[in-house]
């Protein structure tokens, strides 16, 4: 109630005092509208230019309003016309502020979080894969990954060779990091690469999407789930011009309706990408198949045609059942790699993938030929810090501060007993934390604190 009542009982007697009603109104509905949208839950427009135009216009306006009334206050000794200069003011903070709007729009300067400061340094607490924007934030040691994946996708040939790329590591080990900063970055520097054709050496612009295979398993079907999403993601993507939506759209119909035959009709089975389907000999299913395909090689010429190159990160493949995660990388394989001008970037455990395997068809070399078949380039993620991991949580910074090399001997406890992994590593240094602020805290009853063992004192 403060920040909204504060600023508008300023205005109110500012605009009581000077007369100037119509500026006044639209300042007081600039304001109000701003912090309704800053205070908002339902808040979608934290990275949207315009949410950052109008923002910025109406911070920079409020400035240079305030600004010009203790000019203006400081000149009344001088016997000048208060409403006069006061309206000169007015004018000028309207067009400063809509001014700076245009340049923070223009070039994405201003990062409006609904998250305070504290929220986004402590957002090792929740599921949300954090973006790496400073080498600071990184606690999975995975900065110089990411660097290096970064060059390599945009600053060689990898995209133009490989359709699908592998993001090799264990479960729970940053790679959901790794996918969202260099999503982030695609999206933020407005990545190009190079295309080599008959004309000459072309731009590509790189545009991505993220499809959580965890979040879509729920659906009959994994593989026409993934084929859904991304002509809908496409569709709506700021980076795709209105022309090449609307050729998506002419297309996307022909491109469900076979790929509902194929992925939901027919029994589609991929084992070690041999595709076969039921009933056999069905001239006609086999058929959908080849439209399928064909589709697919349609989708990607209009993204070709248009300069973009579209990756599809998948992540989140470690939470499904075995059983889907090797229908979609088959399908990714056998059907949806059928474009030029579509990458498939997936994140993979591949030890859990290749035990299922070994289980499934009692043959382990078969079970490490079949990844070597779907991804024929792969990154791995980089050796994991448990002692860097820790050093994330205020807690055992502080207590680092007072007790030097204590944060080292807890990670070579874990280490010790083989519990590195980060995901359980969270789970119980979350639980820690939550403990020793209940029991440090003076607003918990004494007879709650006592629930909590002797052991934690949060000293």
């Amino acid at each position: 109630f403060v920040i909204i009542l504060l600023p508008l009982l300023i205005i109110l007697i500012l605009g009581y005092l000077l007369f100037f009603q119509i500026l006044y109104l639209f300042l007081v509905l600039l304001i109000i509208v701003g912090y309704l949208w800053v205070l908002s839950d339902d808040n979608k427009l934290t990275n949207n230019k315009i949410a950052q135009f109008g923002i910025c216009t109406i911070i920079a306006f409020t400035l240079f309003y305030f600004a010009g009334l203790v000019l203006i206050t400081l000149l009344k000794i001088f016997h000048l016309d208060l409403n006069t200069e006061l309206l000169r003011y007015g004018y000028l903070s309207v067009i400063l502020g809509f001014l700076i709007g245009i340049v923070v729009w223009k070039h994405d300067l201003l990062k409006i979080s609904k998250s305070s400061e504290n929220e986004e340094t402590n957002n090792h607490k929740k599921d949300k894969p954090k973006i790496l924007k400073y080498l600071n934030d990184d606690y999975f040691g995975v900065w110089e990954k990411i660097k290096a994946i970064d060059e390599v996708l945009t600053k060689t040939d990898v995209l133009l060779n490989h359709k699908i790329i592998a993001l090799y590591g264990d479960w729970g080990c940053g790679k959901s990091t790794v996918i969202e900063t260099l999503k982030y970055r695609i999206e933020k520097e407005e990545k190009i690469i190079k295309r080599r054709t008959k004309n000459g050496i072309k731009d590509e612009k790189l545009i991505s999407i993220k499809f959580d295979a965890w979040k879509y398993e729920k659906e009959d079907n994994l593989p026409y789930a993934l084929l859904e999403f991304i002509l809908s993601e496409l569709e709506n993507h700021g980076k795709v011009d209105l022309k090449t939506k609307a050729e998506i759209s002419i297309i996307k119909n022909k491109l469900l309706k076979s790929g509902k035959i194929v992925f939901k009709s027919i029994h589609v089975s991929y084992s070690f990408l041999r595709l076969t389907f039921e009933p056999k000999n069905d001239e006609g299913k086999a058929k959908e198949i080849e439209n399928l395909i064909e589709d697919f090689k349609m989708l990607s010429d209009i993204l070709k045609d248009s300069n973009k190159r579209l990756i599809v990160f998948i992540d989140e493949l470690d939470r499904c059942e075995i059983e889907n995660v090797l229908n979609l990388l088959s399908s990714i394989k056998l059907l949806f790699a059928s474009g030029e001008n579509i990458n498939y970037f997936v994140a993979v455990d591949k030890k859990a993938v290749s035990k299922a395997l070994e289980n499934r068809y009692g043959d382990k070399i078969k079970a490490e030929e079949y990844l070597e078949k779907i991804f024929n380039f792969s990154f791995y993620m980089p050796e994991f810090s448990v002692e860097k991991f820790i050093m994330q949580y205020d807690f055992f910074r502080e207590y680092e501060k007072k007790h030097k090399g204590t944060v080292e001997k807890i990670a070579k406890f874990f280490e010790a007993i083989d519990f590195t992994n980060p995901r359980h590593l969270k789970k119980v240094l979350n639980k820690y934390e939550y403990l020793v602020n209940v029991k440090t805290s003076n607003n918990v009853s004494r007879d709650l604190k006592n629930l909590i063992p002797k052991i934690i004192t949060g000293n």
